[in-house]
């Protein structure tokens, strides 16, 4: 058993470590960055926890313990940075996000100088008896209780609370892309209180992390094929999505991050299936927006045995001076100036969906 532990653990880690890399590539996006670091964390608990059980003395179990409380401390913090950076709300993460981080860095501090004081742990030792396995019982004390365990489980229940609030009113993609974050995290979280609580199959023994090999593969597969780092900001989304023109937000690598319901119609994009797929692919006319230099043209579209002409315009979206994250594409419908005046803009784009 506690061969197979060691292995989900490293597993659990590796998976974690991969997805952080994995996001860290799309740095740009702040959401993107935000699971970035919360897979860190969740893979430093997890390597740590692996140490921790490896370790025969106390003093090593303690040092890859106190390993392990780097990620966790830090963990609802930026998890909950990652819901409210999803939600579209960057301003108050960058507000409130700081100012949260430092009950974990007080909380650090007290861990790696418990020795003086004795408030995160009391009498820590290792359980040899009615266990299957040397384990380390923490012993916690007073500020554990008091501080550190309601303080993240407050956090994590916010984060909770906003992602299952988000799901009612988001299109299909998304509310999936949040219920896989939801549940996630959701799965860690009620084992984790179930052992601060004391219940436990194996007594003392925090099942937290080997949980999280389950949740590494589940949010695996859900940045693979639910693009959970190409998810759009609600705020954003809802904004978008009430504009009576076609709106398509793309990403800096020209890949389809939304698109409003007035743009999938003239498009034929679908919400669904083609977010995350490079958008020159599913609607070659932005070959000519992006990539050709054009930053306004117009395009025939059928529509119901008749033509109907959009002139196609293209937004840089930059982060600071210089650094381009994305574009938006706007199609404005234009059939009734054409009709009066003809074309307007550079070329006459026919296009046949």
């Amino acid at each position: 058993m506690l061969e197979l532990i060691i292995v989900l653990q490293v597993i659990a880690g590796t998976i974690m470590m991969v997805l952080s890399i994995n996001a860290l590539q799309r740095r740009s996006s702040p959401q993107a960055f935000s699971f970035a670091v919360v897979m860190a964390c969740a893979a430093l608990w997890a390597y740590g926890f692996a140490g921790e059980i490896i370790s025969p003395t106390l003093s090593g179990k303690l040092f890859w313990a106190n390993v392990e409380f780097l990620g966790i401390t830090f963990l609802p913090v930026t998890w909950l940075a990652l819901t409210l950076y999803s939600l579209g709300q960057p301003r108050h993460t960058l507000r409130i996000v700081p100012a949260l981080a430092i009950i974990p860095v007080v909380t650090n501090v007290v861990i790696w100088t418990n020795s003086h004081h004795h408030l995160f742990r009391r009498n820590p030792f290792i359980i040899t008896s009615n266990v299957p396995f040397p384990v380390l019982s923490n012993d916690y004390g007073t500020y554990f209780y008091g501080v550190h365990a309601p303080y993240g489980y407050f956090l994590s229940l916010i984060s909770l609370i906003l992602l299952i609030r988000s799901l009612w009113r988001s299109p299909t993609i998304y509310r999936r892309q949040r219920t896989v974050l939801a549940i996630g995290f959701l799965g860690p979280l009620v084992i984790d209180l179930l052992y601060t609580l004391g219940i436990t199959p194996v007594k003392d023994f925090n099942f937290t992390s080997v949980v999280f090999a389950i949740s590494g593969l589940l949010l695996s597969g859900g940045v693979l094929y639910l693009r959970i780092l190409d998810i759009l900001p609600l705020a954003y989304e809802a904004a978008i999505n009430e504009m009576n023109v076609g709106v398509i937000v793309l990403d800096a690598w020209g890949r389809v991050s939304h698109i409003n319901p007035e743009a999938e119609q003239i498009t034929g994009i679908d919400i669904n299936k083609d977010i995350g797929v490079e958008a020159v692919q599913i609607f070659s006319p932005l070959d000519k927006l992006l990539n050709l230099g054009s930053d306004n043209f117009e395009i025939v579209v059928p529509s119901g045995g008749k033509k109907r002409v959009y002139q196609l315009r293209s937004s840089v979206i930059q982060r600071g001076r210089a650094r381009k994250v994305g574009h938006v594409v706007t199609l404005h419908d234009i059939t009734e100036r054409a009709k009066l005046v003809g074309p307007q803009s550079l070329v006459s784009f026919p296009w046949e969906r």
